[in-house]
This record gives structure tokens, C-alpha cells and sequence, in this order.
């Protein structure tokens, strides 16, 4: 169902009076309010998109961010950024657009700022990461942060790279007891998707029968014209999902396996929620494979009744290009074949059987092609661009892929995994650590605010 602009509001309104009345128990037995905390992971892929409009989209969601902590709905947004410059070491300048852009636009943090300048005090304990931002920015490539998985035995070879690891850092830098994660190319983000994923996790605090724990997201993806993105046309978008991730998982679900992921709508969305408790639990791949891998472990624990769906209607997002596309897939597939090893026994007929599943997901797609324009003549004013031939020649390099790597071990990429934070914290430098990450995305934050000239340390 559709969602009119008076019900999405009517929605964001009832889940936040629904939070406001919730109650848990801190570490001390104290009753409080729950608490949120969204997720923001941030990336350049070149200093020029700094000028563009993927910029623009990401401020967009900041200030989108903003009005949900000045209501109440969420209590913190943690920006993880995983930008490198040419030396590969840590990339600042979008961090600092994004603290300079919240300063200017979202007025708790801009008063919180400036009390810092007010009173020494309270600048000394932001030093010591002591202060309580609402916006807090984290650099996965910090060279602090690097040094600290050294100093407390976490990672031998420094904090490793990839979207999975700056989630699990920002995962450990939070506090919520809810976590919502958002991907930063959503150029049609509003308040009310935050709301939406979060809404079955409330309802499962005020019912303890539901037992929902985790959200995934659904929405159609219209990946926008880059020539010409004002005036331009959109294309059907979710290429890895739609192509390949929804077919792949009926076939196996066909074989018994990762059954019941073969239900949900966008296994792969960026957008999900989960209490602190799930997500602590999991261990999180360290790159784009993140999604996949949680998914699985899910799966494997039996807690596939522990998931819910929200429908944010439609996404418009800035489409990567096909390369690293293909180098997604490539990661997806060799996590897949690692994790179910011994589960089931990949052969030939699997990519047969795939090819089947996803033509039948493009006829899918574009039997509901004059609803998906309907609804955009009514909100967008663009067409969509018809293009199954794409789609179709996708299917057969995704084919090759999933093949090369059923046929020959030696070219599956690594998977690397994240310890799990219930492992972390069940040893004293586990402790330390995320005692050390949390101080430091206040420190950080104040160090940015100061190079931008915002907050004067002495």
C-alpha cells in the first residue's frame, strides 16, 4: 500500500509516541527511555563528488537526520567515512562538510557546539570524548583508531577496510538500543523510512509475544540519469539484488537451503534495523558482502521469524558503474560458497537453475512497469527507461561468475569476518576498545570542529 504524505507523517508521529513511552533498565537497574541510534556510512569515490550532486544527496539526508533528533525519534547519528586519498590514508574532506553542514543545519548539535566555547569545562571533558554529541563522525582509516586495535590485540595488521568494517565500528561507537542503518545515496530520503524500519522493533518492545528483532527494508530502486539528473530519465535499479541475489536464493531455497530468505522482498537493502542484542550477536564480513553475511548467520541461529519487512515505497539513488558491480557479486558469491560448505554441494545446474529464476525476475519486473510509472508521473515527472537488454546481458556475466567460482576454490575471494561485540566485550582489551571508540568519535568530532575553525581549542 502507498503511502500519502499525511500518513507518512501520521506514521513518524505514532512510532515516536510509541518510543516515548517505552522503558528499559540500564546497566544499574535505572528505568530510562529506549534509545535510537542511526548509522550512517559515508565513501568518495573521487574528491569531484564533493561538488556534485551525490554530495547533495548526502547533505540532504543529514539535514533529513537533523529533524529526527531535534523530534526525539532518534537520540545520536554516528557517520562512519571510509574515504581514502591518493597515499591511501584518511580522506577528511567530506567528514568536514558533513560536521559543517550538521552545524549549520541541525540546531541541537549546533548549540551543543557552542557550549563548548562557552565554557571550558565542558571543552575539557569533550577532550577526554566525555561529552554527549547527537552528531558524532568517525573515520574508519583514523590513525588512532588503527593504533588502538594494535595496543588491545583486536586486529595484528591494523583495522582492516571495507562497508562491513566501518559498520561494525560504528556499531561499537553507539549506544542505542535500537540500531537503523541508512546507505548515503538515497536521493529521496525522508524521515518516515527511519520510522517505518524501526516501527515492528517498537511494537515488539511493547508486545514481547512478537519477537521481532531485525527489519529489512523493500522499496522499488530507480537508479537516476547521471548526464542529466534533474531532467533526465530513470532506470529500475537494483541490479545485484533484483538480478541476482533474489534468483540465487530461490534456487536454493529449492534445495533446502537459506530458507525463508527467499521471502523477503530486498535481501540486500542498506536499510535495516535491529536491536543491539541481534546485532551484537552477528559477525560481520568486512566488505560489501556485509548484507549477505548477516543474513546467513540469521539463518543459521533459526531466527528467521525474528525478521519483519517495511515497505519504503520508492528509492531514487546514484547508480555505480557495472565494474564494481560485478566485483560486488564476486564477493557475495565467495561468502556464500564459505559460509554453506558442508551445507550443500554446488554444481553446474545451480547457474542453469539461477538463469531460469532470474529471467523470470526481469518478466517480473516488467509486468509491473505501467504501475512503477504511474506512481512516478505522479510524484516525479520522468520516465523509466525500458532496458531489458541490460538487464539480460547482467544475467549472463553474472552467470560466468557464480560458475568460475562453483568450479575453481582458488579464485573465490577471501572472506574476512568481524568478531562479533558480545565476543569483544567477554574480555577486558574487547572492553577497552569500545571504550576507547566511543571516546574517540567525540574527539574526532571536536578535532574536525576545530580544523573548521568552529570550536577554538587551546
Amino acid at each position: 500500500m502507498v503511502l500519502s504524505k499525511n500518513n507518512q507523517i501520521k506514521l513518524l508521529y505514532q512510532v515516536l509516541d510509541k518510543k516515548n513511552h517505552i522503558m528499559t533498565r540500564d546497566d544499574l537497574g535505572r528505568k530510562r527511555i529506549i534509545t535510537i541510534s542511526a548509522i550512517l556510512p559515508t565513501f568518495l569515490r573521487s574528491m569531484e563528488e564533493l561538488v556534485d550532486y551525490r554530495y547533495e544527496v548526502v547533505r540532504n539526508e543529514l539535514v533529513a537526520f537533523g529533524g529526527l533528533l531535534t523530534k526525539g525519534l532518534i537520540d545520536e547519528l554516528v557517520i562512519i567515512d571510509g574515504s581514502k586519498n591518493e597515499r591511501g590514508s584518511a580522506e577528511e574532506r567530506l567528514v568536514m562538510e558533513m560536521i559543517s553542514s550538521a552545524y549549520r543545519s541541525i540546531p541541537l548539535f549546533h548549540d551543543q557546539v557552542d557550549l563548548l566555547n562557552k565554557f571550558p569545562t565542558l571543552q575539557g571533558r569533550a577532550k577526554l570524548g566525555l561529552y554527549d554529541l547527537v552528531v558524532k563522525v568517525m573515520h574508519q582509516f583514523d590513525p588512532r583508531i588503527n593504533d588502538a586495535t594494535k595496543k588491545y590485540d583486536i586486529f595484528s595488521d591494523g583495522f582492516p577496510s571495507g562497508k562491513g568494517a566501518g559498520l561494525w565500528l560504528a556499531i561499537g561507537a553507539s549506544f542505542g538500543d535500537i540500531l537503523a542503518f541508512f546507505d548515503s545515496d538515497i536521493k529521496s530520503f525522508e524521515g518516515w523510512h527511519v520510522a517505518s524500519i524501526i516501527d515492528p522493533i517498537i511494537k515488539n518492545f511493547i508486545n514481547k509475544q512478537r519477537r521481532i528483532e531485525f527489519v529489512k527494508s523493500y522499496y522499488t530502486r530507480l537508479a537516476v540519469n547521471l548526464d542529466s539528473p534533474e531532467k533526465g530519465f530513470y532506470r529500475v535499479g537494483g541490479r545485484i539484488t533484483r538480478l541476482f541475489m533474489k534468483p540465487l536464493l530461490r534456487v536454493l531455497a529449492n534445495r533446502k537451503i537459506l530458507g525463508g530468505l527467499d521471502k523477503l522482498n530486498y535481501p540486500l537493502s542498506g536499510e535495516f534495523s535491529g536491536t543491539r542484542n541481534l546485532i551484537e550477536s552477528l559477525h560481520f564480513t568486512t566488505d560489501y558482502g556485509v548484507e549477505t553475511g548477516m543474513l546467513i548467520e540469521i539463518w543459521k541461529k533459526g531466527w528467521i521469524k525474528k525478521i519483519s519487512q517495511a515497505d519504503l515505497q520508492f528509492f531514487q539513488h546514484f547508480p555505480k558503474s557495472d565494474r564494481p558491480i560485478r566485483n560486488m557479486v564476486r564477493q557475495i558469491v565467495s561468502l556464500l560458497l564459505s559460509e554453506l560448505e558442508g551445507c550443500f554441494y554446488p554444481d553446474d545446474e545451480i547457474v542453469n537453475e539461477y538463469i531460469i529464476e532470474a529471467k523470470n525476475e526481469v518478466k517480473l519486473t516488467w509486468s509491473i512497469v505501467d504501475q512503477i510509472e504511474k506512481k512516478l508521473n505522479q510524484e516525479a515527472k520522468r520516465n523509466l527507461y525500458k532496458d531489458i537488454k541490460s538487464d539480460m546481458q547482467r544475467i549472463g556475466t553474472y552467470s560466468k561468475i557464480l560458475k568460475e567460482l562453483i568450479s575453481s576454490k582458488e579464485k573465490r575471494l577471501k572472506v574476512n569476518k568481524m568478531p562479533s561485540w558480545k565476543e569483544m566485550i567477554q574480555n577486558l582489551n574487547g572492553k577497552n576498545f569500545q571504550s576507547y571508540i566511543r571516546r574517540r568519535s567525540v574527539t574526532y568530532t571536536l578535532e574536525i570542529l576545530n580544523k573548521l575553525g568552529i570550536v577554538s581549542l587551546d
